[in-house]
C-alpha cells in the first residue's frame, strides 16, 4: 500500500469508493468534481485513470470494477471498511456489533487540499455516521433500562450523548434518562459539564429550558433522594411525559462544528453579536 500512502488522493479516492452511499458504482463525471475540480476533463481523466491504475495494482486483479467508460466501483470482497459494516450492523439490529466497530470519525484527522467538494461529502458523512452511532447508543441504553442493568442503561446513553457534545436536546434527554434512573446528581453533573463545554467552546449559556430542566432536577434531589427504580417493564421514554419531551426533542440536527444545530447555533451567536463560525 505503499503508492497509496504516498498520496493523499489516492486514499480519499479509495475511501470513497468503499464507504459512498448508495453503495456500488459512482459515476466517473462524479469522481473528476470531487477529486479534479479545477483541471479540465482530459487531464482530470488522465489522472483518475492513473490513481485507478494505482489501486489496481495494490489491490489486485477485479479489486476495481468498471462498467464502460461511465461507471467505477470497488468490488467489497476486495477491501475490507468498516463504515458499510457499522451501518450493516445498525440495519440489522446488532447495535452492539456497530458500535463496537464505531471508534471515531470517518477518516478522522485526514484532510485533502483542493478537493473542497469531497470535503464537504467528508464532513457530511462523518455528521451522518456520527448520528447513527449515537441512534444506536441510545437504543442500547433503552434496552438496557428494561431489562433493569441500569448501571449499563445510564453508561450507554452518556456514550450517545457524548457523540454530539453541543446538542442541546441531546443534553436534556441524557439529564432525564439520568435522572429517572433515580441517580439525580450524574443528571445534575451532566448539566454541569455541558454548561463548561458550551461555556468553553461557544462562550455561550444553556438555555431557559435547560436549566429549568436542571433547577427541577435539584429540587426533586433536595425533597427526597430517590431509591434507586425498580426493574422497568416498559422504555424510558414511555413512562413519563418528560421523557416523551425529551424524545420528541432529541432527533438529530443538522450539525454544526461539535454536533449543535447549525440554526441553533448561527441564532444565538448572532444575538451575542458574533458572527457564526
Amino acid at each position: 500500500m505503499a503508492a497509496l500512502a504516498r498520496q493523499a488522493k489516492r486514499t480519499a479516492l479509495l475511501a470513497y469508493l468503499a464507504a459512498a452511499v448508495p453503495r456500488g458504482s459512482h459515476r466517473r463525471d462524479t469522481l473528476l468534481a470531487l477529486f479534479w475540480p479545477e483541471s479540465d476533463t482530459p487531464h482530470a481523466r488522465a489522472a483518475l485513470n492513473q490513481a485507478l491504475y494505482v489501486l489496481r495494482t495494490e489491490l489486485g486483479d477485479g479489486a476495481i470494477v468498471t462498467d464502460g467508460d461511465d461507471q467505477v466501483g470497488l468490488r467489497a470482497e476486495a477491501v475490507r471498511c468498516d463504515a458499510p459494516e457499522f451501518e450493516a450492523a445498525l440495519d440489522s439490529g446488532r447495535p452492539r456489533d456497530a458500535l463496537e466497530l464505531y471508534r471515531g470519525d470517518l477518516l478522522e484527522g485526514f484532510f485533502l487540499s483542493g478537493a473542497p467538494e469531497f470535503e464537504r461529502w467528508l464532513e457530511r458523512e462523518r455528521a451522518r455516521l456520527r448520528e447513527r452511532a449515537s441512534q444506536g447508543a441510545w437504543v442500547l441504553a433503552e434496552a438496557k433500562w428494561v431489562e433493569g442493568e441500569h448501571v449499563e442503561a445510564a453508561r450507554w446513553a452518556r456514550r450517545g450523548s457524548s457523540l454530539a457534545p453541543a446538542d442541546e436536546a441531546m443534553a436534556r434527554r441524557l439529564m432525564t434518562f439520568l435522572s429517572d434512573l433515580g441517580d439525580r446528581a450524574a443528571a445534575i453533573r451532566a448539566f454541569d459539564d455541558y454548561t463548561s463545554s458550551l461555556r468553553r467552546d461557544y462562550d455561550l449559556e444553556p438555555s431557559a429550558e435547560t436549566r429549568a430542566l436542571a433547577a427541577t432536577i435539584r429540587q426533586e434531589q433536595q425533597r427526597a433522594p430517590a431509591p434507586h427504580p425498580p426493574r422497568a417493564a416498559v422504555s424510558p421514554s414511555a413512562r413519563s411525559a418528560t421523557r416523551r419531551r425529551a424524545a420528541d426533542a432529541a432527533p438529530a440536527r443538522a450539525a454544526a462544528p461539535g454536533g449543535l444545530s447549525r440554526r441553533a447555533l448561527a441564532s444565538r451567536l448572532m444575538a451575542r453579536g458574533r458572527s457564526p463560525v
